[in-house]
């Protein structure tokens, strides 16, 4: 390796290298109350600005200038000087753990450059041995260099294996020969590692003695006795007994993993990072409100938040590129198409072109604005049947990543929703990246000029979050919005012509379900009490249906409630109290492979949008024997309101395109019953040939 050409970026490294030490030789002595993290802060400063201010030199660097470079600094530097052993152990530590969080995020320039950080180290260790006359670095290359030889004789001798399982066998047998008699086993792994992946060291070095269960399920029957005497040790209130119950547990959960394969220790990392990510949706939904609200509301956010993540997943892509992080977005221009560069900036965290391909996007756009704070995504998915229409949704997403992933999800569902309306309209949506209380005058008339500069490709509306009054703020930026207030010319609120169509759907399809007539006297779960969930809850208790009402905010449901005569439960439990009729009525996603193991319903016809929170488990629906009313279907009646306001209001024609909303589920429901396909996938069928008839005609 040392004798192929250098690369660009290879002789950019030699330069910094150079540079560094020039600048370092002549830079002042530290100041003595410099800590060490100020002086590590320095060089990297040092270093960096080294790289924009010398030419590029043609050499490259190689390992014994790295170690001269050591030797010179410890002569030299007050710092490097002042450093010993254990001085140095956390720095060892950290770096360990950069390079893994390099590795993490999966980009190489980063990984190259925490690896340096940690070789460097290294040989920093071994010039302070070299100088207490112990070993130095080339003592280090040569007892790892022959311990891999020896412990590769399959490589370096004439041992023959058939897979790695017989590697890590030879390993193991070679590690006992060299081992001093009566060393243990368990020898070797480190007494600093952290506790669960030392715990997993050491049930592997036991295992590898035939110490080791034969089935995973022996483990889980010792995890339940384990739990069963940390209960009895609680009861005894004997502290010393309950710390080391709790300690047999996490042992045999180690073991549960390793025995699959797995590393507790990252397990725990993850579990860590999705309970940051869920917590900080509470705080940013409840504001200064997080130290007074109950736990029930809290609970409630909590599974909002869990619920929006497996949303987030089911989208299609690689789940380990979901981090969250913040995209990268080119504030001097403030409306652009993502399509051109996402792909370019380093650390993006989204295949956005792929979904796009996949999904048959046509644009996706970033909306920033410095003055005020707004950051926006809006998405057009289809525009062959007319300019597409959508809400403006908004919420305090737990990152930008979720965010883009919403607004696809739904923008697409607007486009078969419009489709199957039989409405001259795609489908768009917008989602606003802040908690709907932090929303201003100017952030919304900030957003008003971002649709107004798409020129009409993208028409927007009220959806979650926002409502009548901020389209009359967005409306003084734009003509290209719908759904404002009557005075000013406006069809109105779309919510209760939403409700309307859920309520004339939820009695068709009681009535295909069971050929009941009535839903009078039928118990119906209405989770979701905002907007649209409140007109659809009055129409169903018109109707003369018993309600169980429930929302993440209690006193909305409970003050609802006390109107009609109805009765509430909380959001955890919406999902596993038996009903006749369960109609889901806030966010999607709602039908998982949680809750459908715990639904007990006979319909579900409800107002959300992407209530399922996989195209599978329509499916599992039907074999469950629940009929599924399409959420884009059945709820397609705020888009009829507003698209024919868009081309010239007439509300018994809204009203009469409403009503046929029960005639389009019945289609649906008698062709899933011929095809044998889930009501969720015929809908999406015929949505789609609508859709290719458009293209077709344009």
């Amino acid at each position: 390796m040392r004798h192929q050409a250098a690369r660009p970026h290879d002789r950019r490294h030699r330069d910094r290298c150079d540079r560094s030490l020039l600048l370092l030789r002549r830079c002042p002595p530290p100041s003595p109350s410099l800590t060490p993290a100020g002086a590590r802060c320095m060089m990297r400063t040092i270093r960096n600005r080294a790289h924009d201010e010398e030419p590029q030199m043609k050499e490259r660097r190689r390992f014994e200038d790295l170690v001269q470079i050591m030797v010179r600094l410890r002569e030299e530097c007050p710092w490097d000087q002042a450093q010993t052993f254990e001085t140095l152990k956390h720095y060892l530590i950290e770096e360990a753990y950069e390079v893994i969080e390099a590795i993490e995020e999966g980009t190489p320039e980063k990984i190259r450059e925490e690896l340096g950080d940690l070789l460097f180290q290294i040989v920093f260790q071994a010039e302070l041995a070299r100088r207490e006359g112990d070993f130095d670095i080339d003592d280090v290359i040569e007892g790892i260099a022959g311990k891999m030889i020896r412990r590769h004789p399959h490589v370096f001798g004439d041992v023959t294996v058939k897979d790695a399982q017989e590697v890590t066998e030879n390993w193991a047998r070679i590690k006992a020969r060299e081992r001093q008699e009566g060393t243990s086993v368990l020898a070797g792994v480190p007494r600093k590692l952290p506790a669960l992946l030392r715990a997993q060291r050491l049930s592997e070095k036991a295992a590898s003695t035939g110490f080791d269960w034969d089935r995973v399920e022996e483990i889980l029957e010792k995890a339940h006795e384990e739990l069963g005497e940390l209960e009895e040790a609680v009861a005894s209130g004997d502290r010393t007994r309950i710390e080391a119950e709790i300690g047999d547990l996490l042992f045999v959960i180690v073991n549960v993993a390793r025995f699959l394969d797995m590393t507790a220790e990252e397990a725990l990392h993850r579990m860590l990072e999705r309970f940051i990510r869920r917590f900080q949706q509470i705080e940013a939904r409840l504001g200064t409100r997080l130290g007074e609200a109950s736990i029930e509301e809290m609970e409630a956010l909590w599974e909002e938040a869990k619920r929006m993540e497996k949303v987030m997943m089911s989208i299609p892509g690689d789940p380990r590129k979901r981090r969250g992080g913040t995209l990268p977005i080119d504030e001097d221009s403030p409306l652009r198409d993502v399509a051109s560069d996402l792909v370019t900036e380093k650390g993006a965290s989204v295949m956005l072109l792929e979904k796009m391909r996949t999904h048959d996007f046509e644009q996706v756009v970033f909306c920033q604005d410095r003055n005020t704070g707004l950051k926006a995504i809006i998405a057009v998915h289809n525009t062959s049947r007319g300019p597409a229409l959508g809400g403006a949704r908004c919420y305090p997403y737990p990152s930008e990543e979720a965010a883009i992933e919403d607004a696809l999800r739904l923008a697409r569902g607007m486009t078969h929703k419009a489709a199957m309306a039989g409405l001259e309209l795609g489908g768009g949506k917008a989602v606003l990246l802040l908690d709907p209380r932090q929303k201003t005058r100017d952030i919304l008339r900030a957003y008003g000029r971002f649709v107004d500069r798409l020129n009409g490709l993208y028409i927007t509306t009220e959806d979650s979050g926002t409502s009548v009054p901020d389209m009359d703020i967005v409306r003084e930026e734009t003509r290209f919005v719908v759904g404002y207030s009557p005075e000013k010319g406006s069809s109105g609120d779309p919510s209760p012509f939403t409700a309307r169509g859920v309520a004339l759907g939820i009695e068709a399809t009681w009535r295909y379900a069971t050929g009941e007539d009535s839903i009078a006297g039928r118990t119906i779960l209405l989770p979701g009490c905002g907007h649209v969930g409140s007109h659809l809850a009055r129409r169903l208790a018109e109707k003369g249906a018993n309600l169980i009402l429930s929302d993440i905010f209690p006193d909305r449901a409970e003050t609802l409630a006390r109107d009609l005569g109805a009765r509430t439960v909380q959001p955890v439990d919406a999902y596993r109290t038996p009903c006749d009729i369960l109609a889901p009525c806030a966010l999607g996603g709602v039908i998982n492979d949680e809750t459908i193991e715990t639904i007990s319903c006979r319909v579900i016809a409800g107002a959300a949008n992407n209530q399922l929170a996989e195209p599978r488990h329509g499916r599992m629906l039907m074999e469950k024997g629940i009929l599924y009313a399409p959420d884009y279907v059945i709820n397609a009646g705020g888009l009829i309101h507003v698209a024919d306001e868009w081309f010239g209001y007439q509300k018994a024609r809204v009203e009469e395109r409403i009503d046929r909303i029960a005639d389009t589920l019945v289609e649906i429901y008698e062709e899933s019953k011929r095809s044998g396909e889930p009501t969720s996938e015929v809908a999406d069928r015929l949505a789609e040939e609508r859709i290719v008839r458009g293209i077709l005609r344009d």
